[in-house]
């Protein structure tokens, strides 16, 4: 394709996925540690509750997949233990 100045190299233009890495990065960097996803308006709050509810309606329950709910119980106690570590740390201090 003579004359072309598409960068789209197999799956997609590599230029525009490294800005787009350097712009996520530099917003997460901006953002405050903690800061929720609170919602500005009524509208934005109905928004997140729809797409809450979508979400949970293809979830599968723990019935369904009781390794998956063994696998996030492990993995939110080992959480629970590392914020615990990180808290009497920071008391020592």
């Amino acid at each position: 394709m003579k004359g072309t100045t598409s960068k789209v190299q197999g799956e997609g233009d590599y230029e525009a996925a490294r800005r787009f890495n350097q712009r996520s990065t530099e917003a997460v960097k901006k953002m405050p540690a903690g800061q929720s996803a609170a919602p500005r308006n009524r509208q934005q709050a109905q928004e997140m509750e729809d797409a809450e509810r979508s979400g949970k309606a293809r979830a599968r329950s723990t019935a369904e997949a009781p390794a998956d709910a063994k696998i996030m119980a492990d993995l939110e106690r080992k959480s629970a233990e590392r914020q615990g570590k990180q808290k009497l740390k920071l008391k020592k201090k």
